[in-house]
């Protein structure tokens, strides 16, 4: 009896035991405090805004940012030993003090606040990349992209892919991730000697390199967007724990509850950190406990809080610095240049109060019929009360000049139907009165547009002033780079100054420029699509032969659009024809499963053109060897390659499918020459083993094939007759 108590003793003491050991690897032995900041615009000191629930709260600046982190470290009962502060991007310009001072005074007060990194934003090449290049070679703000390789650098290593900190003792591996698409979204000349590599393995080979260097946990600060689901990120980046980055979640502030799937709760699945709103006013903080001999991301506590300048102590050192700087510039910015009866708001998807002011002062300054201004380049706003230079610096931070140029009434409808179609950022105008319809196809949106309060010619030339920046972009505005009588005039930001010094009194606009009559007027929206731009010479049918007479004439209007050699089509953008029996292309949906084109088409529509073009896209034109277009050529013809027709070319077909002589309509075929060939962007430019094209310049030439079609036939009117292409 006493042996088997004691047996049972011994058994109730190991299970003891047990549970007690369970419970201490459930506790956490230590925990790492991160902080992170989203897109400062160089916001150094505090400035009045709206932040969620809180109303003109007085926001942000780097003293209180740096005080906000203590306090929530005191919270935590964290020393500072144990936090990480980071940020994601775009941190160095956006102010009035980082164009004056050309971005040092933000770079050297996040180093004095003492960052452990931040991911490098296009906003950051702003100032050039020789500036860009002085900050990274400085060291004291690691400035992280494991995306961009300098060309000029001798190993391409002007900013650091990853780096190592030691935190709560512990290394801690952070990387940065640049964003994709710089061309875009910054001046190109600023960028030019960037290559920007593949994503998904720069962060793996960074990610490799930090764990043989002993990282414990892997950070990933990212200025791309669409890294917002844990599944995506796990399944792209599997070696990164946390990622910080833009445009996630909402940008709310306070408690973050991590929503997760049943049983991700003890998987891998990264944390997915939402960004803060911009320019300081809040500080994202994350603690992640130490647990079971690993950092567990799965048990972090995610808060956004509002660095509120009249309840948090600022850290002094900071504030002294700060004041030092202010004193310098304070004499300029404070200049009153008017007085605003009330709040001027800013958009990037509609309308604004403040993108009105901004276009009728650029137009009143160019003296133009038309001013246009992109949203993404409004940067701020301002509320009632006196408005001083300052304000003008954080509306327009970038140092743009305005151009006058001379557009086709067809080239501005091109430019606003971009505008409404929500593909990019909308375009703020001056001039023009515009009824449209979101219930619409893209690009076909617009039920009337008028200047001057006269319907727009769209073979009439038109006045219309742009900025710079929008002029020498053509991958987001091609139709500016086809602008005739190109002027450069002031200086935008002057421009404003002087509009609103001339005005002494502003107030926000009622009435709108465009109106959306979306479900208002369904009979009007239908009517537009149904209305004849143009009638063909001949009735035309889409089969799904190389020679089909739509895609052919689909083909050769965007040739003779775009001034090329020749020019390609897949079928595969093409509704089916009634009597295709095969998908054209891998990954597109099955005949069956779309809606057939089986029309003869003699009245041109813009419903027949989107009833032929399903889904838009880009226009481009690529500088290929003739011996590269043969090899495309005979792919056709032996099967092997996508269904396509073309235009500029005519082929000769031998016995046995075999492709004989190419003709071009224009001289003798040389497999040396370089074509300009114009064709959708999504042509497939390589096939394993058969062609391959994707090394070969490119170029942007319109946003939108189908209304490449609806212009090239209204110009012409409809007189465009496909040639012969196979004999």
């Amino acid at each position: 009896m006493i042996n088997r108590l004691a047996a049972l003793a011994a058994v109730l003491m190991i299970v003891l035991l047990t549970l007690a050991v369970r419970d201490q690897m459930a506790l956490p032995t230590k925990n790492l405090a991160i902080f992170y900041t989203c897109n400062l615009h160089g916001q150094i000191k505090p400035f009045q805004g709206d932040v969620g629930e809180y109303q003109r709260v007085n926001a942000g600046g780097f003293a209180f940012i740096r005080g906000a982190i203590d306090e929530q470290l005191r919270h935590w009962h964290i020393a500072s030993e144990a936090a990480l502060i980071v940020d994601s991007g775009d941190a160095l310009f956006g102010s009035a003090e980082s164009s004056l001072t050309l971005g040092k005074a933000p770079h050297d007060l996040m180093a004095h606040l003492s960052y452990d990194g931040m991911a490098v934003g296009n906003m950051e090449f702003e100032f050039g990349l020789d500036m860009l290049r002085t900050f990274a070679a400085d060291g004291t703000l690691p400035m992280l992209a494991c995306n961009y390789r300098d060309l000029k650098a001798p190993l391409g290593n002007t900013f650091i892919p990853g780096k190592i900190v030691e935190k709560a003792g512990s290394k801690i591996g952070i990387i940065g991730l640049g964003h994709s698409d710089l061309t875009r979204l910054t001046r190109e000349e600023n960028v030019l000697q960037i290559e920007i590599t593949d994503a998904k393995a720069a962060v793996a080979k960074t990610a490799t390199y930090l764990k043989t260097q002993g990282a414990e946990l892997i950070v990933l600060l990212s200025h791309q967007p669409g890294l917002d689901r844990a599944e995506f990120v796990h399944s792209a980046f599997p070696d990164v724990d946390v990622v910080i980055g833009d445009m996630i979640g909402s940008g709310t502030v306070g408690p973050i509850t991590m929503a997760r799937a049943p049983g991700e709760e003890s998987s891998d699945m990264p944390l997915i950190c939402p960004s803060v709103p911009a320019r300081g006013v809040a500080l994202g903080c994350v603690r992640v406990p130490y647990m079971g001999n690993r950092w567990n991301v799965s048990h972090a506590t995610l808060q956004n809080v509002v660095v509120d300048a009249d309840h948090v102590t600022p850290d002094p050192e900071l504030a002294a610095e700060v004041n030092r700087i202010e004193a310098k510039v304070d004499s300029l910015l404070e200049e009153v240049v008017a007085h605003s009866d009330g709040d001027f708001k800013r958009s990037f998807s509609d309308e604004s109060t403040i993108g009105d002011l901004i276009t009728d002062a650029i137009r009143a300054a160019a003296k133009t019929q038309v001013a246009l201004q992109n949203s993404g380049g409004i940067k701020s706003s301002f509320s009632s009360g006196t408005v001083s230079l300052r304000d003008l610096y954080d509306i327009l931070p970038f140092e743009n000049s305005i151009a006058k140029v001379t557009l086709y009434g067809w080239q501005l409808e091109n430019l606003i139907e971009e505008s409404l179609s929500g593909r990019g950022t909308f375009l703020q105008a001056s001039g023009i009165d515009c009824t449209w319809s979101s219930n619409n196809p893209p690009g076909f949106r617009i039920i009337q547009l008028a200047v001057d309060k006269q319907p727009i010619d769209f073979s009439a030339t038109y006045t219309v002033a742009v900025n710079d920046f929008m002029l020498d972009n053509r991958q987001s505005w091609p139709d500016l780079s086809k602008a005739v009588d190109v002027t450069i005039l002031a200086r935008l930001r002057e421009a404003l100054k002087t509009h609103l010094l001339e005005l002494k009194n502003v107030t926000p606009t009622l009435e709108r420029r465009f109106i959306d009559i979306r479900d208002q007027d369904e009979t009007l929206s239908r009517q537009t699509m149904e209305i004849e731009i143009a009638s063909l010479a001949k009735p035309l049918i889409h089969t799904d032969r190389i020679d089909s007479p739509l895609a052919c004439l689909a083909a050769e209007l965007i040739r003779l659009e775009t001034d090329s050699d020749g020019a390609l089509i897949q079928h595969s953008l093409l509704s089916p024809p009634m009597n295709a029996s095969s998908c054209y292309t891998p990954n597109v949906a099955t005949p069956c499963e779309r809606t057939s084109f089986d029309e003869k088409m003699s009245s041109v529509t813009a419903a027949r053109i989107t009833a032929l073009i399903p889904e838009t896209a880009e226009v481009v034109t690529a500088e290929i060897p003739g011996a590269e277009l043969r090899r495309i050529f005979e792919s056709v013809i032996s099967s092997a390659g996508p269904h396509l027709s073309f235009a500029g070319f005519s082929i000769e077909l031998l016995e046995g499918g075999k492709l004989g002589r190419i003709f071009p309509w224009e001289g003798d075929f040389d497999p040396t020459k370089i074509y300009k060939i114009a064709l959708p962007a999504n042509f497939p430019r390589a096939l394993p083993g058969i062609y391959d094209f994707t090394s070969c310049k490119s170029i942007t030439a319109f946003t939108d094939i189908r209304r490449v079609l609806l212009n090239g036939l209204r110009r012409r009117e409809g007189k465009v007759e496909p040639r012969r292409v196979i004999y």
